[in-house]
């Protein structure tokens, strides 16, 4: 023994005299406290001597490379967690004799912090590995899987010194002895020569006496394995119990291999029960057969008379000179037998349908004992909801092909690590790729995967998903078609089909409850023809004659399924008259219009100068439809030559013929498509008229002189059949010599009412008229078809102008006159049009004055509901003095009026007290007042100089109200007040109006609510 084993195997003297089962054991000689403390005292010294001369020689006194603890200071147990736990793993996977396993969870660097079977497994190997220092003192022979004092000791030993590996993976062979693999320096020297031991694993060699090569050839050369024979894998679990309820507990793991000359097959195998009796009938409730990557192979079985006889379809193909690694799992029934026996194994050559197999019969795997489940938890399958489609196309992804929900039971938490489906439709495996299960609003939980050839995919979940007790979760199943066509997909769970583990159990458990396949047929991709929205119908239903392409149909294109290229589309064209070499289409080709226009489709364009039929104009074209999408195709073709007297053409969409990217098959069709029929104009038309927008044509009131931009006029268009600009216009002042200037704005105006964006340079009055025409304007002033637009005549008032009811009229139907954007043809207006209107309002007549007040709603005035007092504010304005002669403005008069009415109680001389008018200094202007109950107005007169409005001095003017009088009621009332006209405001000399800043009528107040 080298002297680094020698300090070990001191150490671990000494740690046990002092930590095994947390007892101190003295030497016999010790007598007295004293004397147990020297001694105590000189084993702490010789300990932390034998550690410091340990870390000299090591050069290290860390841990094992991945643990982050530096000792196991509690005892461990299944469902626990931690970084201990993950650190147990580590220490386990160390050695291959402990280790869990060679792919997954817990193996090699992905080690977890969660201590499931798999790691109880590993601590019972190690137990027995390490048995005399571990489980003698206990009088046990067997590992328990929980670790306590002497297990921790163990460990903790191991991970101050490191773990050499009691057996060896042997990988590289030189002259007959081992240099490579996870070995010992000893190990590594072993010989080739083998001497197996039955039932010894594959790849494990424990020494050069007693070595176990089954795996390697020349061992088989040597007899140690022969070809077509069947052995334990050292994989196989030990004995140990399984709960009551469980599932997918892995009872026995074997290995069979093939021929040296040739690929092996099998296709049935039968599986034997050597328990009790019990488990054949009531205790075992299936028996699974599965591969290396956890896949069943097999339909799940029952046992009849102690044996599960497995059809193994597709079958199971062994490569030349290879072996496959199989495992049988077995689910516990709930009701099963207390202390019952479960071992499973295969009892003869006879026993494997394909090849002949030799060996040591039976093959079978440890005992395991039933016991009681306790709280044990439990997952349901229900149906969530009916599928999205039952038709999917070849080339579509993502098609959801089943929709289920899981729920866990109220007695522990459980994750979800398996799930299976079984599809008993009509497709091949290769109709379908790229399977995945996601959460119904989520993302997938699953990595995809491909539907085995006997119709089963299995998911072993890289994420698994915790599941709340009592709570569940809903998913679905989905996967890309890939082929198919009229074939059929049913995809379903079966019981047993979802796995999950016990968070506090521990323990594998399987699914009740089933669903029921939803049918989903695949087929090829379909193409669907419409006549547009876009396609010009009812009074719209129109073009105009032009030498620029027009659009004579519009249809909708839709691909569902696959992207679909389109190689030809057929047209019928007929005309009323009939389409002849007079009356003609020229330059006709099919375009996709697109967000920014015209996309020309067919490689070329063609006259039209007959009337078609069946099977129409046949374009050649090289179109593409992605799937899922609606493109609009649209027929387009100059019209000039067309008799405009009382043409009618129809356009039909009568066929097409092309190919689905994904299927590769033809995809046409030669039905007719018809288009609402279209009427042929020479030239676009137009209506006009003053707008009635209150923001645009104003009250009737003052506007002050001089001043500029002012809006006299709101002019509103619709061009019909075609789009139109503006030619020329012509405006008439009902008063000449009044306006320094007029120009035409768009109707983009600010708050105050004055506009922004001019359209034409300014014009000045010639012969009593203001004229518009193309030499005032840089860019064309447009009018779309069917869209209503509004433009503004601005004028400037000059400082002579004074004058009552001004008004802008066009005067002659010739004085407005638009151009066709297609036709090039000239259209005048239908009517004269006056901008002085009466209805709904009065509004567009001005009265000119040098002396303008305006009164304007206060920031400030009352909003909301109030409360009501003995003199409530409803009302505040702000009064501004616009003079341009700088004198003062006296108001001797104002009627307020509101729209929501007054009620019929107050009424009279009695009741108009309850108004009062005050100035913003709280003074009452007036007690001369009528109330006029059925108008809603109360008129002030005789306020005087008490409202002297100075010019730069602006004042404010309050509406009061006394809501106390009982005639008022006791139901709330709504109310805002106004100044209705600029006749209801009086001034000494001037007009309300426009004083530059803002219009005053109306002068509308806030709504208040008064709460009586």
């Amino acid at each position: 023994m080298s002297k680094m084993k020698k300090i070990i195997a001191s150490i671990t003297t000494l740690a046990c005299a002092s930590m095994m089962m947390g007892l101190v054991v003295m030497p016999v000689q010790a007598t007295t406290t004293e004397d147990l403390q020297a001694q105590i005292d000189l084993l702490l010294a010789q300990l932390a001597d034998l550690q410091t001369q340990l870390a000299g020689l090591s050069g290290t006194t860390g841990t094992i490379e991945g643990c982050t603890i530096t000792s196991f200071d509690r005892n461990l147990s299944v469902g626990m967690t931690g970084d201990d736990v993950k650190c147990l793993q580590i220490v386990l996977n160390t050695d291959s004799v402990t280790k869990l396993g060679t792919t997954g969870a817990g193996s090699p660097g992905n080690e977890t912090s969660y201590f499931g079977p798999l790691t109880k497994a590993g601590v019972i190997k190690f137990q027995e590995l390490y048995a005399d220092e571990v489980l003698a003192s206990w009088g046990l022979t067997s590992g328990t899987g929980y670790v306590g004092s002497t297990t921790r000791t163990k460990l903790n030993e191991l991970l101050v010194s490191g773990v050499t590996p009691t057996g060896c993976n042997c990988t590289a062979w030189v002259d007959d002895v081992c240099g490579g693999g996870d070995c010992s320096a000893t190990q590594m020297n072993q010989t080739r020569t083998c001497t197996p031991e039955t039932g010894a694993a594959a790849d494990v060699c424990e020494g050069a006496a007693t070595s176990q090569c089954v795996a390697d050839a020349s061992c088989k050369d040597a007899g140690v394995v022969e070809p077509l024979s069947v052995v334990l894998s050292d994989e196989t679990p030990v004995a140990a119990n399984v709960m009551k309820g469980s599932a997918l507990n892995t009872v026995t793991k074997f290995i069979i291999y093939g021929s040296e000359d040739e690929a092996t097959t099998i296709n049935g195998l039968t599986l034997k029960n050597y328990g009790t009796a019990e488990t054949n009938t009531t205790t075992i409730a299936k028996v699974k057969i599965l591969d290396e990557n956890d896949v069943e192979i097999a339909t799940e079985r029952n046992l009849v008379g102690g044996t599960a006889t497995f059809v193994i379809v597709p079958q199971l193909t062994i490569a030349q000179a290879g072996s496959r690694t199989l495992s049988v799992a077995v689910n516990v029934d709930a009701s099963g037998t207390t202390m019952s026996t479960i071992q499973m194994g295969i009892d003869s050559a006879d026993a494997i349908n394909g090849a002949t197999f030799t060996g040591d019969f039976p093959v079978k795997g440890e005992v395991f004992t039933v016991v009681p489940a306790g709280s044990l938890g439990t997952l349901t399958i229900a149906e969530y909801s009916s599928l999205p489609k039952s038709t999917a196309k070849i080339g579509e992804t993502e098609v959801v092909l089943e929709k289920f929900t899981v729920s866990a039971g109220s007695n522990e938490d459980v994750t979800i690590n398996q799930m299976t489906f079984t599809n008993t439709g009509t497709i091949s495996a290769s109709d379908i790729s790229n399977l995945k299960v996601r959460k119904i609003g989520g993302d997938a939980v699953t990595d995809a995967e491909t539907l085995g050839s006997n119709d089963k995919v299995t998911f072993n979940l890289t994420s698994p998903v915790a599941l709340t007790k009592g709570y569940s979760q809903s998913f679905e199943l989905i996967a890309d078609i890939a082929s198919g066509d009229n074939r059929t997909i049913l995809m379903a769970i079966a019981a047993g089909a979802v796995v999950g583990n016990g968070a506090t159990s521990g323990v594998n458990i399987s699914s009740t409850g089933t669903t029921t396949a939803d049918t989903v047929t695949i087929g090829t991709g379909t193409v669907s023809v419409s006549m547009s929205a876009s396609h010009p119908q009812g009074q719209d239903a129109f073009m105009i004659q032009s030498t620029s392409p027009q659009t004579l149909a519009v249809f909708d294109v839709k691909a569902t399924g696959e992207d679909v290229i389109f190689d030809t589309i057929n047209i019928l064209f007929a005309g009323t008259p009939d389409i002849d070499s007079t009356n003609y289409l020229s330059s006709v080709g099919l375009y996709e219009i697109t967000d920014t226009g015209f996309s020309g489709v067919s490689t070329a364009t063609l006259t039209v100068n007959a009337e078609t039929v069946s099977p129409g104009e046949v374009y050649s074209l090289s179109w593409t439809v992605p799937a899922g999408t609606t493109k609009k195709l649209a027929v387009r073709g100059i019209t000039t030559n067309l008799d405009v007297n009382d043409d009618v053409i129809t356009i039909t969409f009568s066929g097409y013929s092309g190919t689905g990217m994904s299927s590769g098959e033809t995809i046409s069709s030669t039905n007719d498509v018809a288009s609402t029929a279209i009427k042929i104009y020479a030239a676009g038309t137009f209506t006009s008229a003053a707008s009635t927008n209150k923001t645009l044509t104003h009250y009737n009131q003052g506007v002050l002189t001089p001043s500029a931009n002012v809006v006299l006029g709101a002019l509103k268009i619709r061009a019909t059949r075609e789009n139109m600009k503006l030619k020329d216009l012509i405006v008439t002042p009902s008063t000449t010599g009044k306006l320094g200037a007029l120009r035409i704005f768009a109707d983009d105006i600010n708050v105050d009412g004055t506009p922004t964006t001019a359209l034409t340079d300014s014009v000045s009055e010639a012969s009593s008229v203001f004229t518009f025409d193309s030499d005032t304007w840089d860019d064309d002033i447009l009018f779309e078809k069917n869209v209503y637009r509004t433009v503004l005549l601005v004028g400037n008032p000059t400082s002579t102008a004074d004058v009552g009811n001004f008004h802008l009229t066009v005067s002659a139907t010739t004085s407005l006159t638009l151009t066709g954007i297609e036709s090039g043809t000239d259209a005048d207006a239908s009517a004269v049009i006056d901008f002085a209107i009466s209805s709904p309002f009065s509004g567009g007549t001005f009265q000119l004055d040098t002396k303008v007040v305006e009164i304007t709603k206060a920031s400030d005035s009352p909003s909301g509901t109030i409360s009501p007092t003995s003199n409530t504010v409803v009302g505040k304005w702000d009064v501004a003095n616009m003079d341009a002669e700088l004198e003062n403005a006296v108001i001797t008069a104002i009627t307020f009026t509101t729209d929501s009415g007054i009620p019929t109680a107050i009424t009279g001389t009695t009741d108009a007290t309850l108004f009062k008018l005050y100035d913003g200094d709280g003074t009452q202007l007036t007690t001369s007042r009528v109330l006029t109950q059925g108008d809603g107005t109360i008129a002030f007169s005789g306020i005087s100089t008490n409202l002297t409005v100075e010019v730069g001095v602006p004042k404010t003017i309050e509406l009061r109200v006394d809501f106390t009088d009982s005639d008022w009621g006791t139901v709330d009332l709504s109310q805002k007040w106004y100044i209705a006209a600029y006749t209801d405001v009086t001034i000494t000399d001037g007009e309300v109006g426009f004083g530059g800043d803002n219009w005053s009528i109306q002068s509308e107040a806030n709504t208040i609510t008064i709460n009586l």
